[in-house]
């Protein structure tokens, strides 16, 4: 069937032109409105995203250390255009080539009837694979050097998590395609935002998340036992009691769980959970009855059973009848056993009471079993994110995403969202894990990396300057994770939440960029070696002076060079904001900051709608009044030493600065009296005392809650394992 596409073509070129016309600052303040998530959209404009990721983190006020030199100030890489470092990479790149090949031998020509040497005439040996590889991963790494002393980012692809069930994957589509948003009046909602699949078709709705998500589980992998829930068949040689079998088979199935029926022919039923490979019993039964051979791993299973039962003294016939390999079969092999066989029994001793139903009653057992069971969950998709710095062109972004996946995932399904309420530019991708043909997808370390450099050049085509990095050449810090960063959001939520102080540093360290400087100055990692060749190749193609100094710079400071500090830029500020900065308190303006900050606790105690709540507001109160009473004790300590100081020089201030007043017209202050500089110094004191006397009942106060606390804690851990140890009993 033939289509017409010269219409399609028309609108495509009318689009590229309009954005061709549009100006740059226009173009440049709507990217910034979409990347800080201002509005919803220009149908809503009425809503605004609530801030989470990066930007949450900037709004609560994170500490950064001050004093750990970071990436960013060791490099001070300049700021130039996209573009311009585009075309710097580009450039790297080409010399590179050229330098190799200039670097390939050629034959020599040799004249005068052979009189050349046979050293000059013969080829060099052409580098073998792996070195030829080695080449090309240190000149794409030397590239990745310059590209960041020159203002790149690096690329930033994480494997958040996998997608294992349907359940799973219902709850990831529904954080892609719905986002919180805060209306005008206060109130907050939630809101679909577009999603767009493989095949670019938008899903914006819970009907279309619905719709392509019955397509996606369609190709889902169950969960798969390890060890199989197995159904035998036991023929009795010998009479045996009720009280020798119910030994015999413990005997047998050791500490697993089992049921049994004992029927008047001298057969025994029995369902139980073995350490049987489940896959291998499955397979071999399956082959055992199309008369496919022998099945050893089944005859052996057998064989073993029978020779437990022979060491209790009961001699048996034992034959493996079928086994379960997911969770979904053993429910039903167990509630088939439930169903046909009469008079069952526990492996504890006690019959089977069928009170409720029979499905009922399996799910019962099944739950208790459900710790015996060994599980493995499949990989059914991926959840990544592709990130970008703040300011970055998220249409230019999602573009450069869905063009990448389109050419590394071919034959995969998959769909992308862009999160516009983050402070970073975030697209989110859900890729299934098996392709159209049953290949899995492998997302190891280095496939992770050639996906780095990939995105990095398509990123590049789209406008935006990025490259692909390792951590090792820039010093970076080790990441975190989710766990990590999930147990130190709540530590700075509820202090009541302990974590260490090397996850904190962890963190916190890796948020502000700092260096490792361990790895910096590692001489097995050649740092300074390898920037000095990267300022070379930078001196070669042309490169800015600036961007050569950072080169440079670096390497002076692996080699042990007084690092720059972070916050060195904020120390150079303007001077009268320094000074204002300084000047202390007097207690009038602490008093009222206080009186400002129990007013604020007052309004958030009556928010709280349970008494933890309000327990939390309270101890959060003490411990914020115990800090008040600390920084009131050392204001007036300061004015003690001012006065004692005054005091000590003879009772005479200094001299005040009168030209200012005198021109003004204002009326000189007079100096102060001894006597009453000696009643301040001892009204001060009397303060001090006091304060400090409050601050130290206060921070008993505090000290004797935290303890409570934690014994209200240690004995509802205590009451919790009891129960559990009841429960397993």
């Amino acid at each position: 069937m033939a289509h017409d596409w010269s219409e399609l073509l028309f609108e495509i070129e009318a689009l590229s032109a309009r954005r061709a016309a549009l100006p740059i600052d226009e173009e440049e303040e709507l990217r910034q409105r979409c990347a800080s998530g201002v509005t919803l959209s220009a149908r809503n404009p009425g809503q605004r995203f609530v801030p989470t990721g990066i930007a949450k983190k900037a709004a609560s006020g994170a500490s950064i250390p001050s004093s750990e030199p970071t990436i960013a100030s060791i490099l001070q890489a300049p700021k130039g255009s996209q573009q311009e470092v585009i075309a710097l990479v580009g450039s790297l790149g080409a010399a590179g080539r050229d330098r190799e090949d200039e670097d390939e031998p050629t034959a020599s020509a040799g004249g005068g009837g052979g009189g050349g040497s046979a050293a000059g005439a013969q080829r060099a040996p052409r580098p073998t694979a792996p070195q030829q590889a080695a080449m090309d991963r240190a000149s794409a790494e030397a590239v990745s050097r310059a590209a960041i002393a020159a203002g790149a980012q690096p690329v930033v692809i994480k494997v958040t998590s996998t997608v294992s069930s349907r359940a799973s994957a219902a709850g990831l589509m529904t954080y892609l395609g719905t986002r919180e948003v805060e209306k005008e009046n206060g109130e907050k909602g939630t809101v679909d935002i577009a999603i767009y699949d493989q095949d670019g078709i938008a899903i914006s709705s819970r009907e279309d998340r619905a719709a392509a998500l019955a397509e996606w589980t369609a190709d889902f992998r169950e969960a798969y036992a390890v060890n199989a829930a197995a159904t035998f068949s036991m023929i009795l040689v010998d009479d045996v009691d009720d009280a020798a079998l119910h030994d015999a088979l413990n005997a047998a199935f050791g500490s697993k769980p089992f049921l049994y029926s004992r029927h008047a022919d001298g057969q025994v039923s029995v369902f139980a959970v073995t350490d049987l490979p489940a896959k291998r019993i499955a397979g071999a039964l399956k082959a055992r009855e199309r008369g496919e051979g022998p099945a050893r791993v089944i005859e052996n299973a057998e064989a073993g059973f029978a020779r437990r039962l022979a060491d209790a003294d009961v001699s048996a016939d034992v034959r493996i009848l079928g086994a379960a390999v997911s969770e979904k079969s053993g429910r039903y092999f167990l509630e088939k056993f439930l169903r046909t066989e009469k008079a069952v029994t526990i492996s504890r001793g006690d019959p089977v009471k069928f009170g409720s139903s029979v499905k009922e009653k399996a799910d019962g057992i099944w739950r208790a079993w459900s710790s015996h069971m060994r599980t493995v969950e499949p990989r059914n998709a991926f959840h990544i994110i592709f990130s970008a710095r703040a300011g970055t062109g998220p249409e230019a972004m999602t573009r450069a995403v869905r063009d990448f996946l389109s050419e590394q995932v071919a034959g995969h399904c998959w769909i992308t969202a862009h999160h516009p309420e983050t402070g970073h530019v975030h697209v989110h991708a859900m890729i299934s894990a098996r392709d159209d043909v049953g290949k899995a997808l492998r997302l190891t370390k280095p496939e992770l990396y050639e996906w780095r450099e990939r995105f990095a050049a398509k990123a590049r085509e789209h406008g935006i300057a990025m490259v692909a990095t390792r951590r090792a050449d820039v010093a970076a810090t080790r990441p975190y994770s989710q766990a990590q960063a999930g147990a130190y959001e709540r530590g700075r939520e509820d202090h009541r939440y302990l974590k260490t102080s090397a996850l904190t540093k962890r963190v916190e360290r890796k948020r502000a960029g700092v260096v490792d400087r361990a790895s910096l100055t590692n001489g097995n990692l050649a740092l300074v070696s390898k920037w000095r060749a990267t300022a070379s190749a930078l001196k070669q193609v042309g490169a800015q002076p600036s961007v050569i100094a950072a080169a440079h710079r670096f390497a002076a400071v692996a080699g042990g060079k007084d690092m720059p500090m972070v916050g060195r830029r904020e120390l150079s500020g303007p001077l009268p904001q320094q000074k204002e900065t300084a000047m202390p308190l007097s207690l009038e303006q602490f008093d009222a900051r206080v009186l400002r900050a129990n007013k604020s606790m007052d309004r958030l105690e009556m928010t709280a709608g349970s008494s933890a709540e309000r327990q939390a507001i309270e101890a959060m109160r003490k411990e914020i009044s115990a800090l008040f009473a600390e920084q009131r004790c050392d204001i007036e300590r300061q004015q003690v030493r001012s006065v004692t100081e005054t005091v000590g020089n003879g009772g005479r201030l200094p001299a005040p600065r009168t030209t200012k007043a005198l021109a003004e017209g204002r009326a000189v202050p007079p100096a102060a009296d001894p006597a009453i500089a000696a009643q301040q110094q001892a009204i001060a004191a009397g303060r001090a005392a006091r304060a400090a006397r409050e601050q130290a009942g206060a921070a008993k106060e505090v000290q004797d809650e935290h303890r409570q606390q934690v014994l209200r804690q240690a004995e509802q851990k205590r009451l919790r394992d009891n129960d559990r140890d009841g429960a397993e009993r």
